[in-house]
């Protein structure tokens, strides 16, 4: 099972997870979104990709028919456009999550009512 070609989404993924954990601090809770959906997609990608390899070897040395191992590739890879969905709603409500509501926003230390001068 070569992985050779999917070095590139390795990469990305990676970038996207130190991204996520670098940026925790300012973001936590788009951070989470994007570590949560980046992870279910990678993992998925990593366990669709065993099981294309190595399903049809078992079931042909027991005899399963052809037929058979094309039902369930079909369903497998239903079940996993699926979870890849959720992945991707993740790593989307990351990007246009709610960055803060107008009363935290007001509430930052360079805004807060404290720090204004009297007028």
């Amino acid at each position: 099972m070569p992985l050779t070609p999917d070095i590139p989404l390795f990469i990305v993924w990676l970038g996207g997870i130190i991204a996520a954990i670098l940026r925790w601090k300012k973001s936590p809770r788009s951070s989470l979104f994007a570590l949560l959906g980046i992870v279910v997609i990678s993992l998925l990608h990593l366990l669709q990709r065993v099981l294309n390899y190595v399903y049809p070897i078992p079931a042909n040395i027991y005899g399963v028919r052809l037929r058979d191992i094309g039902t369930v590739s079909v369903a497998v890879k239903a079940v996993g456009n699926f979870v890849r969905a959720i992945g991707w709603v993740l790593v989307l409500t990351a990007i246009f999550v709610n960055k803060g509501t107008k009363a935290e926003k007001q509430e930052s230390p360079d805004q807060s009512p404290a720090s204004s001068p009297d007028p």
